[in-house]
């Protein structure tokens, strides 16, 4: 099972989704709006990803 999510160093690392299942590519979110950014362009999607 890929990791969708990771926390680490200040940075939430998570997997474009919209990039799946052709690429395995990640986002690194270094800001609440950052992340918020990547939820709404469905980068990360789903309720287990995104709490």
């Amino acid at each position: 099972m890929i990791k969708t999510v990771e926390y680490g160093d200040g940075v939430v690392r998570m997997i474009d989704q919209t990039r799946l299942p052709l690429e395995k590519v990640f986002v690194d979110c270094r800001t609440l709006e950052e992340v918020g950014r990547a939820i709404q362009t469905m980068v990360i999607r789903g309720a287990p990803a995104i709490g």
